[in-house]
């Protein structure tokens, strides 16, 4: 059984006035793509980030708190949005800071959902964009934004209401839990006899009461 792993995040302190300043931000390293010291393969990974910080920089359909290297903190708590662009790999601590500062999450990719444990809710606690092009992007993110569907709105009332900062932080009790009751469930049901009763000793001693009801 493999069950994916989460990143320790680090919170920003959430503003005290629950105002966000900007509409968007990132923070994250930035190796230049055309930097030919750079292997191929991490040229090409880190390639969007230039791209979009680009973009970004370019246009005032949205503001911005930051795009780039530097302190997370206000940066992160201060903006509505918080982007989650793949590095090295799909996943990374970013999404966890993000949640854990209360913004809102912005995946870039459907493949970075692929990389998360099955027992949260990420459709709910995020929002998707289209980063494929500028004018994709700036679409997307005045969608999230500002369109009738309420993205925005909706997913940061979701994440305030079921109190996701706290179930994301592992310096608090609840991710320990959902994952053991995701643990128990698969022994109970693997080890299940005819008669339906848990084959498995050993599994008894997993908490399967854990399991997180949410709000809508």
């Amino acid at each position: 059984m493999h069950i994916a792993h989460m990143y320790y995040g680090n919170a920003c302190e959430p503003l005290s006035d629950g105002e966000k300043t900007s509409d968007v931000a990132f923070v994250g390293t930035m190796y230049d793509p055309d930097d030919s010291k750079l292997l191929l393969d991490k040229r090409v990974r880190f390639r969007k980030r230039w791209d979009v910080c680009g973009w970004l920089g370019d246009q005032d359909s949205v503001t911005v708190g930051a795009c780039g290297p530097g302190e997370q903190c206000p940066v992160l708590a201060e903006a509505r949005l918080g982007l989650h662009m793949r590095g090295d790999t799909w996943g990374s601590n970013r999404l966890m800071d993000i949640l854990l500062s209360e913004t809102v999450p912005v995946m870039t990719d459907r493949m970075q959902y692929q990389v998360l444990p099955p027992f949260m809710p990420w459709d709910k606690m995020t929002v998707l964009a289209n980063i494929d092009t500028k004018q994709d992007m700036l679409h997307s993110l005045q969608t999230i934004l500002n369109g009738t569907s309420r993205e925005y709105q909706r997913v940061r009332q979701f994440n305030l209401d079921n109190n996701v900062a706290a179930l994301v932080d592992w310096e608090e009790p609840h991710l320990f839990n959902l994952y053991m009751a995701a643990f128990y469930t698969f022994f109970a049901e693997t080890f299940a006899g005819d008669d339906g009763k848990n084959m498995c000793p050993e599994c008894t001693r997993i908490d399967g009461t854990a399991k997180k009801t949410w709000k809508d």
